[in-house]
């Protein structure tokens, strides 16, 4: 989907909550669920949870002798919208992430409201952090060298995770 397209899913969404069909966000998760998944052949790409979190990892394939750098990705969408499967743009960031600094990308896909109120996904983004750091050596990844990123919202929940490793320490 472009621009455009997109605008459009959430004009349509309104009609048919308007006329009491389904609610906006129902539509708009239901039409990006047809949205291809993007696919590269120089990454593993592995679906998994972290604390009962599901997060997919982009590991690039080529061998290295060290250990990589870590990239945690949180995604925007206002925590109502985004996953995975929905959000192709970022899915085709974190491939192109992953193979071209040749580091692990993990991408959260953090609970979501309306069904999930704040702060689920705020939770959700600071387990999967502290689970990846505890582990990342299993993953390839220095423990040391992990960057927390996100678009939108997610840097919001990035700068959150910040503050309260800040306190906690």
């Amino acid at each position: 989907f472009d621009r455009p397209n997109l605008f459009l899913l959430f004009i349509h969404g309104k009609i048919f909550e308007k006329l009491h069909f389904c609610s906006q966000i129902k539509f708009v998760r239901f039409a990006l669920n047809f949205v291809p998944h993007t696919k590269d052949s120089k990454l593993f790409i592995t679906d998994t949870t972290f604390e009962n979190v599901p997060v997919t990892i982009y590991q690039p394939k080529k061998i290295n002798p060290g250990l990589r750098k870590g990239l945690l990705f949180l995604h925007g969408g206002c925590g109502t919208f985004g996953s995975k499967s929905k959000i192709f743009h970022i899915i085709a960031i974190c491939c192109y992430l992953s193979r071209e600094s040749d580091s692990v990308v993990v991408f959260v896909d953090y609970r979501l409201g309306p069904e999930h109120q704040h702060p689920a996904q705020l939770s959700d983004a600071l387990a999967t952090t502290m689970c990846f750091m505890k582990h990342a050596k299993d993953y390839g990844v220095d423990p040391n060298h992990i960057i927390l990123a996100g678009d939108s919202s997610g840097v919001f929940r990035c700068s959150s995770i910040l503050k309260i490793a800040y306190i906690n320490k």
